[in-house]
């Protein structure tokens, strides 16, 4: 469990550094992917970057307004072209709360994602090269 209470299940890696070390006496280290790119700043998109440090603006300005309990939202105007306004949340509507994917992102099949979900992500993704094809398209 996360500290909200959220169901926190091992991943498959960890499930097998489990297994390795209980069925084999081995011992086992998991390195998530998602640590080097949390820690490896020159790899996040420029997009990624540029928000980031809006959003760290944003809520220093705040604070120093005398805004309290709130967090700094993103709230996207269009798409195209991109545009999005931040805005602040009481912690209240968001504290130990998920929020899932729009229903309209996720295929029929429960594996591929929609126009609805492309027409989003493609801003996000930055400049691409026109050869090299998208995950999702």
């Amino acid at each position: 469990m996360d500290p909200h209470g959220h169901p926190y299940p091992a991943s498959p890696a960890e499930s097998l550094a489990a297994a390795l070390a209980t069925r084999a006496g081995l011992r086992a280290r998991v390195i998530r992917p998602n640590a080097l790119a949390r820690s490896f700043t020159a790899a996040a998109c420029p997009l990624d970057r540029e928000e980031a440090r809006a959003i760290g603006r944003t809520a220093v300005a705040w604070a120093r307004a005398g805004q309290q309990a709130v967090m700094v939202a993103i709230q996207r105007l269009s798409n195209e072209p991109y545009r999005v306004e931040f805005r602040p949340v009481g912690i209240e509507a968001v504290a130990a709360r998920e929020r899932l994917l729009p229903g309209d992102f996720i295929g029929s099949d429960d594996r591929s994602v929609t126009e609805a979900f492309r027409s989003y992500a493609r801003p996000l993704l930055g400049h691409l090269d026109a050869e090299e094809p998208l995950l999702f398209d």
